[in-house]
């Protein structure tokens, strides 16, 4: 599964032929799990809801859930997806203690009240869907490249 994503540069001079592996290196805690956020409208009366607006379509937590990470489509657009996506590590990871919108949504805490901006949509026609879509899962990837002569 992971020889997919080794990546193999071959660089040549008249000395010699050089070959340039890149292996992203995984540990346990750069594993998580991604999720795409769907935030579904609560009815406040007859036909007009409520429904929070989000910054960060995408979550992901750690197996452990201790630490999250928040994505937006650009993010998410810069990793490569196959049987494992795999993401730069240039973004923050969050302790659970620090809460966001987002996270509160996925622990389904009541303080994302406070936290999330909103909108009310007057005369909305619900459409039943799921609060999340699991994607799989990531890990991130340093960019240190190991070199080995051919």
């Amino acid at each position: 599964m992971y020889y997919e994503i080794v990546k193999v540069t071959a660089v040549a001079n008249v000395h010699g032929i050089k070959l340039i592996i890149n292996v992203p290196l995984k540990t346990a805690s750069q594993l998580f799990t991604l999720y795409k956020l769907s935030v579904l409208p609560t009815r406040i009366s007859n036909n007009n809801f409520v429904q929070y607006l989000i910054d960060f379509p995408y979550f992901a937590i750690d197996i452990s859930q201790r630490e999250y990470l928040l994505f937006t489509d650009a993010d998410y657009h810069h990793c490569e997806t196959r049987k494992i996506t795999i993401c730069p590590a240039n973004m923050a990871i969050y302790s659970v203690q620090i809460v966001t919108c987002e996270s509160s949504i996925y622990f389904q805490t009541s303080i994302n009240n406070r936290l999330c901006r909103r909108k009310l949509l007057f005369n909305y026609q619900l459409q039943p869907s799921s609060n999340m879509e699991q994607l799989g899962y990531i890990t991130f990837q340093n960019h240190a490249k190991s070199q080995s002569a051919a």
